[in-house]
Order: C-alpha cells, then sequence, then structure tokens
C-alpha cells in the first residue's frame, strides 16, 4: 500500500494538534515546522551536471551504495560491494535515471530511493577510495554470521542488524504476520539494556547502571548503524540520562521525544516522508500521550488494555504489508516473543564475543519448529488496502475513543466504539462480491495474468512466471487478498510458455485451486453463468507453442473482453476467415505487443475500444512500434500494465 503524502501529514498533524490541545506543550507544535519543511524538501532535488563526484557512502548493501556528494544523492550498483558507511568516494560515469521494475504488491525500491532523496543512478565506469573507514562494519557482521547455522544466521540477519534475509523461518513469520517482531530490534534492544542496568546496579550506584549499560548499548548500536529504531532509542536514552543527571528531570518523556523528533529531521528533513520515522515517532508519541489511560485499570487488566490498544494502533499497518489480518497473531506474539528475546540477548553475547552460538542454533530450530506449527493452524481474514480517506477515519476514530475513555466519558466512548467496530466489520466483509465483477490483468512483469471475478466466482486465465521471482507468493497471493478472494474456482493457461504459467506450481502449493484448465479443453466452458469460449481451434495445425495458444472471448457487465495470449499472426488470420460476428470492447493485445502477433486487418476488424498490453522490463524491445502504430491508427486506446501497474475494469451488475 502507498500511503500519499498529503494522507500521511494530515493524519500526523491530526495527532500533533490534538497533543497541542491535550497537553499544551509548544514543543509538540514545534515538530510541525520541520515535518513541513522536510516534506517540501522531498520534492526539492539538487542536480550537478557533471561526469566526476567525490562523495561520502551512507547507506551500503551486497550489490549497491548510496552516497551523498555535496547535496546530490546518487544509487550506485556495485556487484559484490565492499564499501562502507563513511568511505569517501571519487566516481566517474554516467547518471541515469531511475529504473526499476514494481510489479503487482511487490516491494517499489524505486519509492524508497525517491524517500531517502535520490532521484538519479550512476553507472560508475572509475571509482577510488579517497578514504577508506577504518571501522568496517559489513566485514565484521560477514564474519559474525559466519559462526552460525543458516536457520540461525537468518534469524540474526533480520532481527540483529536488520538486513533482509529469506529462508523457511523468516517466511514462516511473514505468514504468521510477524515480521513486525524481527524489526523490533528497538524493542530487544531496551530489554537488552535494562538487563544490563540491573546486572550493574548490583555492584555499582543506580546512575553509574545506568550510564555504563548505556556505553555498552551504544556499541551495539555502532554495529547495526545505520538502522533508524536503534538510532532512536539510542538517542532517546542518551537525552533522559541527561534530563536525570544534569538537567534534574526539568523535561517530560513527551518534549524529549518531541525534541529529538525535530534534531532527526533538521539532520535529515526527508525522513519526514519515511515509513520508518513516521512510524516510529508515531508510537512513541501515542503511548506516551495516553500513558495515564493504562492507569485507569487494575494491575491484571493493564496488560491486556495495552496488548488491545496496541493491535488496533497497528492493524492498519499489518494490513499494508500483509493485506489481510492474521486472527491468532496476537496470541502467537506472546509465544514467540520470549523466545525471540533470549536469542536476541545472546546474539549480543555472541557480538561482544562470548562463544555462545550453539546456543542461538538450538533457540533458532526451537523458533523454528514452533512457527512450522502455527503456520499450519493460522488463519487469515483477507482485507482490502486502507485508501487515504479510510484510514483517515480509522485513527480519528480510534484516537476519540482512547481519549474519551481517558477523560472517563464511558457513554460516549461505548458510542464510538460501537461505531468503530461497524465500520471495521463493514470493512472487512466483502459486500460488494455479492453484486459487481471485476477483471483486473495483473502486472506480473514481462507474462501474463488476469483475474476474473463474477461475484463470488473467480477465475485466473494465466499465472504469469519470472525465473528470479515467485510472481505466486509475492504477487498473485497479495493481489487476491487485496481482493479478498480465498480460492480460486478456475485457473485457465492458455500455452505452455513460462511467462504464462510458470507461477502455477507455486500457487497450486500456496493457495486453494478448485480446477485448473489447459488448451487440451474442451470449449466453450460455462461456469456458473459466464461463458468462456476458445476463437483458437486451429492449435493442432501448428507445431510452435505460441500457435497453439488458446485465444478467449468472454461477456460481462455489457462488456466483451478477447484474451489473445500468445496466438501468432496466423492464427489471427484463421480466426479472421471463419468468424463474421468477430469484435470485443477490451483486447488483450497478442504476445506482449510482438510484431509476431496484432494482424491489422484482424485488429480491423475487432475494432476494440481499448487495448491492454502485458509487459515488463525486457530485452526484446516490447512492446514493438509496429503494433502501437497500427493500434494508434485505428484510435484504440492503449493501456500497458509496465506503465499503469495492474489495469482493472469493475462495476455493479445493477448499473
Amino acid at each position: 500500500m502507498k500511503y500519499s503524502w498529503i494522507v500521511l501529514s494530515f493524519v500526523i498533524a491530526s495527532i500533533f494538534i490534538f497533543l497541542l490541545i491535550r497537553y499544551k506543550k509548544k514543543i509538540v507544535f514545534f515538530l510541525l515546522i520541520p515535518l513541513g519543511i522536510g516534506i517540501g524538501i522531498s520534492h526539492i532535488q539538487i542536480e550537478y551536471k557533471k561526469e566526476s563526484y567525490v562523495g561520502v557512502v551512507f547507506e551500503s548493501k551486497e550489490n549497491y551504495f548510496l552516497i551523498n556528494c555535496l547535496g546530490e544523492k546518487l544509487y550506485c550498483y556495485n556487484r559484490n560491494n565492499e564499501y562502507e558507511i563513511g568511505d569517501i568516494l571519487a566516481i566517474k560515469g554516467k547518471k541515469s535515471g531511475l529504473n526499476f521494475e514494481t510489479l503487482e504488491s511487490g516491494f517499489d525500491f524505486g519509492d524508497y530511493l525517491n524517500k531517502k532523496g535520490i532521484r538519479k543512478a550512476f553507472d560508475i565506469e572509475k571509482i577510488k577510495i579517497s578514504f577508506k573507514t577504518p571501522i568496517r562494519i559489513n566485514k565484521f557482521r560477514k564474519k559474525y554470521l559466519s559462526y552460525f547455522d543458516n536457520d540461525s544466521k537468518t534469524l540474526l540477519c533480520k532481527i540483529l542488524f536488520q538486513i533482509s534475509s529469506e529462508g523457511d523461518t523468516i517466511n514462516n513469520f511473514n505468514k504468521l504476520h510477524l515480521g513486525s517482531l524481527l524489526s523490533s530490534s528497538g524493542f530487544y534492544y531496551s530489554i537488552v539494556i535494562i538487563a544490563i542496568e540491573k546486572l550493574f546496579s548490583l555492584f555499582l550506584k543506580k546512575k553509574k547502571a545506568k550510564i555504563a549499560s548505556f556505553f555498552i548499548g551504544l556499541i551495539y548500536g555502532i554495529l547495526t548503524y545505520p538502522k533508524f529504531g536503534i538510532i532512536k532509542v539510542i538517542c532517546y536514552k542518551g537525552l533522559k540520562l541527561i534530563n536525570e543527571n544534569k538537567l534534574k528531570n526539568k523535561f517530560s518523556s513527551l518534549e524529549i521525544i518531541s525534541f529529538l523528533g525535530i534534531v532527526f529531521l533538521i539532520i535529515n528533513p526527508y525522513y519526514a516522508v519515511q515509513f520508518t520515522f513516521v512510524i516510529g515517532f508515531g508510537i512513541s508519541l501515542f503511548f506516551t500521550l495516553f500513558n495515564e489511560l493504562f492507569y485507569l485499570f487494575k494491575q491484571r487488566k493493564k496488560k491486556l488494555i495495552y496488548a488491545i490498544v496496541s493491535y488496533f494502533f497497528f492493524l492498519p499497518i499489518e494490513i499494508c504489508f500483509y493485506h489481510s489480518i492474521s486472527v491468532f497473531s496476537p496470541i502467537i506474539k506472546l509465544i514467540l516473543t520470549p523466545f525471540l528475546t533470549i536469542f536476541f540477548i545472546f546474539g549480543i553475547f555472541c557480538l561482544i564475543g562470548v562463544p555462545l552460538a550453539a546456543v542461538n542454533n538450538f533457540i533458532a530450530s526451537v523458533i523454528k519448529s514452533i512457527t512450522n506449527f502455527l503456520v499450519k493452524v493460522n488463519v487469515e481474514i483477507y482485507a482490502p488496502d486502507f485508501n487515504g480517506y479510510a484510514l483517515v477515519i480509522y485513527y480519528v476514530l480510534f484516537f476519540v475513543i482512547c481519549y474519551f475513555t481517558l477523560i472517563k466519558y464511558k457513554k460516549i466512548s461505548l458510542n464510538f466504539k460501537y461505531i468503530f467496530a461497524f465500520c471495521l466489520t463493514l470493512y472487512l466483509v466483502p459486500i460488494n462480491h455479492i453484486y459487481s465483477y471485476e477483471v483486473s490483468f495483473i502486472n506480473v512483469g514481462q507474462g501474463d495474468s488476469c483475474l476474473i471475478r463474477n461475484k463470488n466466482t473467480s477465475i485466473l486465465i494465466d499465472t504469469g512466471g519470472i525465473l528470479n521471482r515467485n510472481i505466486a507468493t509475492d504477487n498473485l497471493i497479495p493481489f487476491f487478498k487485496k481482493k479478498q478472494i480465498y480460492k480460486l474456482d478456475y485457473v485457465i493457461t492458455t500455452h505452455n510458455d513460462y511467462d504464462h504459467s510458470g507461477a502455477l506450481v507455486d500457487l497450486y502449493k500456496n493457495f486453494k485451486i478448485k480446477k485448473y484448465i489447459n488448451n487440451d479443453e474442451s470449449f466453450p466452458i460455462n461456469i456458473k453463468g459466464l461463458v468462456i469460449d476458445n476463437l483458437n481451434v486451429y492449435g493442432n495445425q501448428f507445431e510452435d507453442e505460441n500457435s497453439k495458444s488458446l485465444v478467449l472471448s468472454f461477456a460481462i457487465g455489457g462488456k466483451k473482453y478477447l484474451i489473445m495470449g500468445d496466438a501468432t499472426k496466423d492464427v489471427e488470420k484463421l480466426i479472421l476467415n471463419n468468424n463474421k460476428d468477430l469484435n470485443c470492447d477490451i483486447l488483450k493485445v497478442g504476445h506482449h505487443g510482438s510484431k509476431t502477433s496484432s494482424y491489422e486487418s484482424f485488429i480491423r476488424k475487432i475494432s476494440p475500444k481499448e487495448a491492454i498490453i502485458s509487459v515488463g522490463k525486457n530485452k526484446y524491445g516490447l512492446p514493438n512500434k509496429e503494433v502501437i502504430n497500427i493500434l494508434n491508427k485505428y484510435k484504440i486506446k492503449i493501456r500497458r500494465t509496465d506503465l499503469e501497474g495492474t489495469i482493472t475494469y469493475s462495476n455493479y451488475f445493477f448499473t
């Protein structure tokens, strides 16, 4: 889900204004100023027109680094990258626009870079190190991780260093909607610091124990730099120490958090549009603001109320990332948090040289066994993305309930709880499936996939398929969840090319499919009133796979659709010669816009209003200019999945 910066700023501003009214703290109000400036700066681009740069590396990953060259930030692809944060590099080459493919429900790397202030990629021809930082963090991490087995390593990458990793255990956490547990390094860090502080307090005074534990935590912070959650917690604890020991608690926690937010935004205005900053400070401000709320309840209920409030605060974020709600995730979190905390603590011990890798490996195996079982019993409620208005309504109702509970207006609070529950239920129940239809041409990159939902019946035509990605789990299933589709009644593949059927095996493994049909099936087929016919009855006359491709025709909601698969011009000519009443409203152009399809006479005869080209980044020059020219010649509106993303046609049957 992509929240527009307008919606984000509106929600954040609402929270801070509420803070201002409730607490009358001017420092909270002043946080709005750098926040607004940061949002403005995020739309300003500094660019120099030259081929040589000198800059500082401020982010370094396995195959790329980001460099700041006197205000202009550049993305540099570098296979087997060994440069570290703090290195000063002299680079020579050429700039180009960011060009990253984003598929349906996939990670938008271009947007990620934009929110860091990066608008250009730099193709390096020559590179020279002007200064090499002596602290080689990435090198240290690699050596550290080499002591652990694969399960333990993937967990440590995520929970200790916040480095993306893949593995069965990580996949289980994602299926259980528990990715936040692995990303809550600030939470585990706080627990470790508290534990160290208590340990030191056995032989040191309380003040010295706090200072000593802070500096030990600071070492870990350096080794995990630049992870925002850790930096925020370290800075907060440092300011609290100064406030307690030097300023005699002159400032409240709310003021410290607000001041810290202002400092972060002054140092890096781009934080204003970054999800981790908005959520991180939003959480801190919220729980500081409503801390009194939890003291209204008895000790036994306090933890329960805290858990409930936390759950509903994070619910839109869960839906944003997983497109569904895990019914048992609150209980599962209670089960797994102690194991992860212990795992984190022993990971820290190993980090400072204590040889306990075997213990971590054992705990990781236990966590894997638990998650393997929990995945089997997990229950999900699929949910559409929150649009901007729904998000605002959700949090307004949520904050109103918390506020009136805090000031003990029980009747008003109860009424708003009923409204909140009604709205949430209405949102989660797919009522529109009873009286509507949708035809979606899914953005699966260089491939084809079309989903037809006829009321509660769902048919998928082609699955797409890319060798280096799992289209089924990464793109198709998240899309089905957003559309609140729990099963596929039919899956039809037009032919056996990988870009049309490559994701079928993984789709079968991870999603419920009632029936599968390929080009051996007899047509037409009637699927609960929706008749799908195959116009290519000539496939057995050809040897090549594309000429055997199904050409599927169906009508729904007063529109006629024609899906060409990869059918060739020879097939189109045969269809043209043997079908007098050939026409359609929406055409899925054959073979991704290749010139081997889209015979001009065929296009003229069917005269579609719109033509869909399902295409992604490719080396074949698709869609072909010849095909584009033919479509333009007959004034057919061209729509492309690589430019628009998933393209959906929908309506209600009673309109």
